[in-house]
């Protein structure tokens, strides 16, 4: 029974661990009462990072760039910024987070966002097959293969953790092709020659 119950204490404590370190794979966002927001980049901070404010026409309001290395805390004042909705996107190389604000007269707040962090697709091109790679994480994504004529195939994902998969594209025509990768809050696109 003692050696039971050890397991089991062992156990929840493993358990508890890695669900509190899970819970710091996400850049946290706070604000204060002066309308301050403080950016803490957790685990991003060993990548450069870039970040954003942007309004909901996309037009960049703030931009900035994180070095790696630099302090994992970011502060940025945003009493002038007119009442409203924002994004503040801060994104590296393999992914990228969105988090819808808003800004009132006298306040501002994160609206809420089920999960705000996209990781970004990877896509090649040789020896005739598109290799296509992402961690999807259950979002719908939508792979797309298009010429200045017109589409040539599109394929959606639904539900799956990670897409590993090749498209033969031996028979297509010789030119210059755009790949598209769309999802929620994603649309990234890859450019090759035939």
């Amino acid at each position: 029974m003692k050696l039971l119950m050890r397991n089991l204490i062992v156990l929840t404590i493993l358990i508890l661990s890695a669900s509190s370190t899970f819970a710091e794979k996400y850049p946290k966002v706070n604000f204060d009462e002066n309308k301050t927001l403080f950016v803490n980049l957790n685990d991003w901070a060993g990548l450069n990072i870039d970040i954003e404010i942007r309004d909901l026409k996309g037009e960049v309001l703030h931009e900035s760039q994180v070095q790696k290395g630099a302090t994992l805390t970011k502060k940025y004042n945003l009493k002038n910024l007119p009442v409203g909705q924002y994004e503040l996107i801060l994104h590296s190389d393999m992914k990228k987070a969105i988090y819808p604000i808003e800004v009132t007269e006298n306040a501002v707040k994160m609206l809420p966002v089920e999960n705000p962090v996209v990781f970004k697709p990877m896509v090649a091109y040789k020896n005739n097959n598109i290799e296509f790679n992402q961690l999807a994480l259950g979002r719908t994504v939508t792979f797309t293969i298009t010429d200045r004529t017109g589409t040539f195939f599109t394929k959606t994902f639904q539900n799956e953790a990670s897409i590993n998969t090749k498209f033969d594209v031996a028979k297509l025509p010789v030119g210059n092709y755009t790949v598209a990768v769309i999802g929620k809050n994603q649309y990234d696109t890859y450019f090759f020659q035939k």
